[in-house]
């Protein structure tokens, strides 16, 4: 069985595009819980159609428990509006040694 955070992140990235424009296109904004666990119900049946036949139930509870934390974690993440001229919050800038001490 694959790494259970690469086929949890590869199910996921393939599903985000495609559920935001479909749900859009059906008229679907994002509610609350109900639609929280429509989510998670549609990406379910993705994932299970997909591996079904690989996961035991305790892995299919363990996806299911984390595509709805994912699923939350996307809420909030397009819950926060930014504008067009919004920085990064953090900006790394690498430590550089100076040229004498190397």
């Amino acid at each position: 069985m694959p790494d259970r955070r690469r086929f949890l992140a590869g199910s996921l990235a393939v599903g985000v595009g495609p559920w935001t424009g479909w749900a859009r296109a059906q008229g679907v904004e994002p509610r609350g819980e109900d639609d929280v666990a429509a989510e998670v119900e549609a990406r379910m049946a993705w994932i299970l159609g997909r591996y079904g036949d690989r996961l035991d139930e305790a892995a299919r509870g363990a996806v299911r428990r984390d595509v709805e934390a994912q699923v939350r974690r996307a809420r909030r993440l397009r819950a926060f509006r930014l504008g067009n001229g919004d920085g990064p919050g953090v900006i790394w800038v690498p430590y550089r040694a100076a040229a004498d001490s190397a």
